[in-house]
């Protein structure tokens, strides 16, 4: 075994997704889910947590997250995550510029787009129908969804 979540991050949780960079295949993340993304830079062998996600400092939490890593440049990570909790929407969507060391939450409205207010961008099909890709060529044009798509620019 490369990685035990329950020794990393106190539970036990199903990694989910492993992707690699497209520009580096020594550079992987995996999606935990209810947990952090954790990242590999040796091909996988050994692998290191993450930050925490953005938007989720007032007792939120997050279930189930899908991961994409850009085409062009390694650091750059998208998640479309489920979330839940008090006062917290149903679904967001964080990046990192920096390989997971800070993530950002990605508030579509704040540019005129009312269909993703309130991160309402996902259905209710978000814990088990949940996918996420970004465009090879342009790094801040992100798809998402469940039964519809969406994009994110």
């Amino acid at each position: 075994m490369v990685y035990n979540v329950l020794d990393d991050q106190g539970e036990c949780r199903a990694a989910t997704q492993v992707v690699y960079a497209p520009s580096n295949f020594n550079i992987q993340y995996a999606a935990i889910k209810g947990g952090n993304v954790i990242k590999s830079t040796d091909k996988g062998s050994t692998w290191t947590q993450t930050s925490d996600y953005d938007g989720f400092q007032n007792g939120g939490f997050y279930s189930r997250n899908e991961i994409a890593v850009s085409y062009s440049d390694p650091n750059i990570i998208y998640a479309g995550i489920k979330s839940g909790g008090s006062g917290m929407p149903p679904f967001m969507l964080n990046v990192s510029y920096d390989a997971g060391d800070t993530w950002h939450h990605v508030q579509e409205n704040d540019k005129g787009n009312s269909e993703y207010y309130h991160d309402k961008w996902i259905g209710q099909q978000g814990n088990y129908n949940n996918f996420i890709a970004i465009n090879p060529f342009n790094d801040r044009v992100v798809y998402v969804g469940d039964i519809n798509i969406h994009k994110f620019t």
